[in-house]
């Protein structure tokens, strides 16, 4: 996403095309990550390192460039992490006299990286090794005979066949390889800042808790959703997605998401025209009193968006926004990003929504160009 000011918007759109995995407890599995509502969610068992990744698989092979982790509860203090693999993952076993792993239609080459990790019960661990493997570091796959194989720290040592991961046992529980990896995120943020640099206009004062880094406070968070998109550099086709979570310090004791949203993408050639607008539909109940006096019944608010779009070639407005409104209608949500540029507003600014009825459509603008209207309201 490299234009600056150019809505993306999360479509085509694959989030019913995957299938979730990950430490759940019994109501919230993760398998509820691709399914609406947002209240349904996926809650991890704990806050440790093996309990904190999801494995998404895709139908086949998709083109990935958006995601949106939406309604979690994660921390201001918490970091993620993104990887795109090449195929599905798949079981694997091991001979710890041979050091020789059985990975049935694993479809990796000598000197592909790939990752390694457990099912997902509470007793599931790894293997014994030397080095000791671990769920998330990257590792290559060499001596590969049909379905067997061995793993490496290195790639040369992957290619060259020497100096395999020296197996002690079997682990427990059911174990998986993904790869080759298509996209290798770096740990990053969840929360990033969403106010000015000190001494700009709109920033914290001194005195202010969010003075140097700029982020939410957590008071200022009790009354807004919280959404995290996910802007790669360029589309991936990916059959695999995980996402790794770091939040140690979550007072809920665990972690959870509504859904992950999961799309191609497409940002559109033209940016909003003026009169575009962002709002809320407040639903909050008022109750006056005889006396005059005002009572409240206060209600989550969903964003709105009435965007305007300008001189949109008539080839795009057909192939995105027709198509948009045509298969998506009025009840299939999609992630809305207004500028993938400015990640200082990506909190308030990307959210998923649905088409609202009275999305104006395409109007005939001028000969080859369109005026777009589009009206969208938050999912929540």
């Amino acid at each position: 996403m490299t234009e600056a000011f150019n809505p993306v918007i999360g479509f085509p759109r694959w989030t019913d095309r995957a299938t979730w995995a990950g430490t759940g407890v019994a109501l919230y599995p993760a398998t509820n990550l691709s399914i609406y509502p947002l209240s349904q969610v996926w809650r991890s068992r704990s806050l440790a390192p093996d309990d904190l990744m999801i494995v998404g698989t895709l139908d086949r092979d998709r083109g990935v460039k958006v995601l949106g982790i939406c309604n979690h509860n994660l921390t201001l203090q918490a970091l993620m992490r993104v990887r795109l693999y090449q195929r599905a993952p798949v079981v694997w076993t091991v001979n710890p006299s041979t050091d020789v792993l059985t990975a049935t239609g694993h479809a990796l080459a000598n000197g592909d990286n790939c990752v390694v990790y457990t099912s997902y019960g509470g007793s599931d661990a790894l293997p014994a090794s030397s080095p000791q493997i671990a769920r998330g570091t990257i590792y290559y796959v060499g001596s590969v005979s049909g379905s067997t194989l061995k793993l490496y720290a290195s790639q040369a040592d992957a290619i060259a066949g020497t100096n395999a991961i020296d197996f002690a046992g079997t682990g427990t529980g059911t174990h998986h390889i993904v790869g080759p990896i298509l996209y290798d995120g770096a740990w990053s943020e969840v929360w990033p800042p969403v106010y000015p640099a000190a001494e700009l206009p709109g920033s914290p004062e001194w005195e202010e808790d969010n003075w140097f880094d700029g982020k939410y406070t957590v008071e200022q968070l009790a009354d807004t959703a919280w959404h995290r998109p996910v802007l790669l550099d360029q589309i991936y086709l990916a059959r695999a997605i995980s996402i790794e979570f770091d939040d140690p310090d979550n007072a809920s004791g665990y972690v959870q998401a509504g859904v992950v949203e999961v799309a191609q993408g497409t940002q559109l050639s033209v940016a909003l025209s003026l009169g575009s607008e962002l709002g809320f539909r407040f639903r909050t109940v008022e109750i006056e009193a005889l006396g005059g006096s005002k009572s409240f019944d206060r209600r989550n608010k969903p964003r709105v968006v009435n965007a305007q779009i300008e001189l949109l070639p008539d080839a795009e407005s057909m192939a995105v926004i027709y198509e948009l409104l045509r298969q998506l209608d009025l009840d299939v949500p999609f992630l809305w990003v207004e500028n993938p540029a400015e990640p200082q507003q990506w909190l308030r600014k990307s959210f998923p929504v649905r088409n609202a009825p009275n999305s104006g459509g395409i109007r005939y603008a001028t000969y080859g160009a369109d005026a777009v209207a589009l009206s969208l309201e938050e999912v929540i």
